[in-house]
């Protein structure tokens, strides 16, 4: 496959022009991924039940292919080798070629459609397997090898005359070695578990399949952290770990460097697939799985096109990196939400020469699909789901209107009715547009949504997802998109709400030149220092509009080392009135609210410290501020609210000096407040421009992943930002500070991404 991998990464790098390369590989060579997001474009199936069955029968041959597994499914292994040996030749040897390897495990075997005695969880690989009870009892031995690269050579195989000549160890193969014996049959008995059959058994084998990386622990960025062969692999059915493994296998993959792909597009395909939904039939589950046996004889677009078809995604090419993206209701993270991001607001001024609208024509609308998928528990084979609506067809004119579609990487019947109506539904409901583009939808990728605004055809910010972009020699843009309601999608709960696009502007002291401001009406009409008015006449007005160095996403660099941070307890506390600055004050009476319990001067066992946070100067340069909010609630009650903030002055020379700030988190408590068990701590990042104030979220990037809980949020979050090692910290003190008995500070250091 090796061959065919070279001649899919040449398809892009021998058209002639950058652009055009990039336009060819997305909307020609690629453009089956562009209809999941239309019509839904898959490989023909002539016979799915043909297929389905196709996969589970024993081949024989060493020209055989070799399939590959993900996820769980049944297939028949291919005899490469068959033996007989011992006395009256009783024992017959055969060793099945099972599918590309390493895979996690086989979790059932039948001989002649007939079980062998399940294991606990899944049969154990290299060691000798006995058959000691049911139909085959004591008339099968077998030896499972899970296709690593440094696997053994089978002993059990090894008893044959030729096996052991030479060395045959199969490595990235997974297979298995049977040996059948022969018994004089005497009764009925004998003759009803004899496994042979008039000739060689057929042996069927439920497959725990390929190990993949699971990109949902890629630490972020567009690039892996290794390359493919040091990625660490699992079982996994999640359809982007399997099409990633296959993008990057270079056996019988693609063979992309991990550089071609855009990991973090990769994560967060995963994430959405893992996320637990209600289906339709009140069922809940995973998102999207993928279960499939992927035949190494086809082409890998084709591959590529079953496993994306199977994802609900497409694949733009964007700046060199392959992206993946999941067919959904439009939300960056989440597939149950019909909140919308927009890319872009397209109106008049972007469009050049008018639009073209299409409605849905008779090919592409239905009034009844059928979804053809895999059902493990009926042997496998080849079902039917039917979606249609009541009065549909009456609307039609009573002409049946049959779309079917066949989907052998579904093995849920659930998901296989979800997405047999969500074809439905948008086949019905979806529009078309095309038209050119001025230059500032250069940044557009296929797969976002747009907004379009025209007066002509009555759109007020119409949303609409892009499924064709062609660049020009005029810096235009020909746009190709259909009509997107995030309703139709499966799981997707509420309205469509959009999230309008960020805005852009330059930065006034890196890109704009200073220019001198000109007066508000000409000099030679009204003079400068006119004595006869109030005024000694207006000076230069110097202020510049606000922006920014950067879309407001988040600074996550820093120009100098990783921040660090350490804790210590105080060697002397006071309370009373005496220490108002700390929230502390006395009862009526003088009889203060808090004592120091113990020799480790500690509130309520809690003890006092400060962390010292030191962090480098970021690398824009118009940041003023890091601002800390101390958020707490009621006590008893769930409801947080910012009590004060603090603000760290963070600008600093131009060689990105660093600067330090000392907080206290004490434990005490009140009638009213319950700051040690509910005080949580967010940063943002504040600049000020002309009197104006921007601020934007934490996006800083410490080295390492910080747990914490999140009480607003209510759950608990994984980040690499100074929010997340500080409410790490604060939640898990007793890991970072420890009081000496003589209450003296001990200091516990820490040093960020180590």
């Amino acid at each position: 496959m090796g061959g065919v991998s070279k001649v899919f990464k040449k398809v892009v790098k021998v058209i002639v022009g950058a652009v055009k390369a990039v336009v060819s590989f997305v909307g020609d060579v690629v453009g089956f991924v562009l209809s999941p997001f239309g019509a839904l474009d898959m490989p023909s199936v002539n016979n799915p039940e043909q297929e389905a069955q196709g996969v589970k029968v024993n081949k024989q041959g060493t020209n055989v292919a070799i399939p590959v597994i993900y996820g769980y499914r049944r297939v028949g292994g291919s005899i490469i080798f068959a033996e007989t040996n011992g006395t009256s030749n009783k024992y017959l040897y055969i060793v099945y070629a099972i599918c590309e390897g390493e895979i996690e495990g086989i979790k059932r075997i039948l001989v002649n459609d007939v079980d062998l005695p399940l294991p606990t969880n899944k049969y154990a690989f290299n060691s000798t397997i006995n058959v000691t009870e049911g139909r085959y009892k004591d008339r099968i031995q077998m030896q499972l090898f899970s296709g690593s690269e440094g696997q053994a050579q089978s002993s059990l195989a090894n008893e044959t005359p030729t096996w052991p000549i030479k060395q045959r160890k199969l490595p990235g193969v997974a297979y298995a070695v049977m040996r059948f014996e022969w018994k004089e049959i005497k009764t009925q008995d004998d003759a009803n578990n004899n496994p042979f059959s008039g000739g060689i058994p057929k042996v069927e084998f439920d497959v725990l399949g390929k190990k993949v990386y699971d990109v949902r622990n890629h630490a972020g960025g567009a690039t892996l952290s290794a390359d493919y062969a040091n990625l660490t692999k699992g079982y996994s059915f999640n359809p982007a770990n399997c099409l990633l493994d296959y993008m990057l296998n270079p056996r019988y993959g693609a063979g992309f460097a991990k550089e071609e792909i855009d990991a973090d597009s990769f994560k967060v395909a995963a994430n959405k697939f893992e996320q637990t939904v209600n289906y339709s039939n009140s069922q809940s589950g995973r998102a999207l799985t993928l279960n499939a046996v992927l035949d190494t004889r086809s082409k890998v677009i084709d591959n590529t096109k079953i496993l994306l078809a199977g994802s609900r995604g497409i694949m733009p090419f964007v700046q060199g990196r392959y992206k993946l993206k999941v067919e959904d209701g439009g939300n960056p993270t989440d597939i149950t939400s019909a909140t919308v991001s927009v890319a872009y607001d397209v109106t008049k001024s972007n469009i050049i020469g008018g639009i073209k609208l299409n409605g849905e024509t008779k090919t592409s609308k239905y009034n009844q699909v059928l979804v053809n998928y895999i059902d493990p528990d009926l042997n496998f084979s080849s079902q039917q789901v039917v979606f249609n609506r009541s009065g549909d067809q009456t609307a039609d004119d009573e002409e049946v209107l049959t779309g079917e579609f066949t989907f052998n990487t579904l093995t849920n019947k659930a998901i296989a009715y979800d997405m047999a109506q969500m074809i439905y539904d948008k086949s019905r409901s979806q529009r078309q547009i095309n038209f050119k583009g001025s230059q500032e939808l250069m940044d557009v990728e296929i797969g976002d949504i747009i907004r379009v605004t025209d007066t002509i055809l009555n759109f007020n910010q119409k949303t609409f997802r892009v499924v064709g972009l062609k660049l020009n020699a005029d810096a235009t843009v020909d746009m190709d998109a259909v009509e997107h309601d995030a309703t139709l999608y499966p799981f997707t709960t509420g309205e469509q709400v959009e999230t309008p696009p960020s805005l852009y502007l330059p930065d006034e002291f890196t890109i704009i030149p200073y220019v001198r401001p000109l007066p508000v009406n000409p000099i030679g009409v009204v003079p400068p220092n006119d004595p006869d008015e109030d005024s000694a006449g207006e000076g230069p007005n110097n202020e510049l509009p606000p922006s920014w160095d950067r879309p407001i996403n988040g600074i996550n660099l820093f120009t100098n080392k990783s921040p660090y941070a350490y804790g210590y307890t105080l060697d002397n506390l006071w309370y009373g009135d005496q220490n108002a600055g700390l929230g502390m004050r006395a009862q009526t009476g003088g009889t203060p609210w808090y004592e120091i319990s113990g020799p480790n001067y500690a509130f309520n066992g809690e003890p006092y410290y400060y962390l010292r946070l030191q962090l480098n100067q970021p690398e824009d340069r118009l940041v003023n501020f890091l601002r800390e909010e101390n958020w707490f609630n009621r006590k008893g009650t769930s409801t947080y609210y910012v009590q004060w903030t603090t603000e760290y002055n963070v600008r600093g020379n131009v060689n990105g000096a660093s600067f330090s700030e000392s907080r206290g988190f004490w434990g005490f408590y009140d009638a009213h407040v319950d700051i040690r068990a509910s005080k949580f701590f967010r940063y943002k990042w504040v600049k000020r421009l002309n009197g104006e104030e921007f601020e934007f979220p934490d996006d800083s990037d410490l080295g390492q992943v910080y747990s914490y809980y999140d009480p607003i949020a209510g759950k608990t979050k994984n980040e690499k930002t100074i929010t997340a090692f500080v409410n790490h910290v604060n939640q898990n003190i007793s890991s970072f500070i420890t009081p000496a008995a003589n209450a003296n500070s001990v200091i516990t250091s820490h040093s960020l991404g180590a």
